[in-house]
């Protein structure tokens, strides 16, 4: 039973680093948008 408790601890911990590293990348890919908006303004 407290192993099993261990694992789901593991799991939670996993599931909020898989989370964290998803918004990160969203918000470069928003950044990104964000220069390349910038820069296709500045260009015209």
């Amino acid at each position: 039973m407290r192993h099993c408790c261990h694992n789901f601890e593991i799991f939670i911990i996993f599931l909020r680093l898989l989370l964290l590293f998803y918004s990160y990348f969203c918000a470069v890919k928003e950044i990104e948008h964000e220069i390349d908006s910038r820069q296709w303004k500045h260009e015209n």
